[in-house]
């Protein structure tokens, strides 16, 4: 059973639940990249219960992860967001929730209504 203190209002909520929180304790994530993103990421996913092991990239993996500055710049601009950092704690708190989701075995609400 999961720490009921530490995870309490997660236990509460009935997306999650006791059940789901034992999945989310007993799960392990494996995080790659090389971004501040990951980082991020790996944070919210710690503190959802999750275990996170952090892959340690290739160089050439490492530079196909590098962002191209156009097209960044550009989605900044779209949503926004002046600071990449802004940017990249938007990303790696989008691939945890999806990630918890995952785990959780959630729907989206596109999913749900089909």
């Amino acid at each position: 059973m999961s720490d009921g203190v530490r995870h309490g209002r997660q236990i509460r909520l009935p997306e999650i639940g006791a059940e789901g929180q034992d999945r989310l304790d007993a799960t392990e994530a494996v995080l790659g990249g090389a971004h501040d993103a990951r980082e991020i990421e790996a944070t919210y996913l710690r503190r959802a219960g999750l275990k996170v092991r952090e892959a340690h990239p290739s160089a050439a993996a490492r530079a196909r992860a590098k962002p191209d500055e156009k097209v960044a710049a550009s989605a900044l601009r779209e949503l926004g967001m002046r600071d990449p950092a802004a940017r990249d704690v938007a990303d790696g708190a989008m691939r945890a929730l999806i990630a918890m989701r995952t785990v959780l075995g959630v729907t989206g609400a596109k999913e749900e209504a089909s």
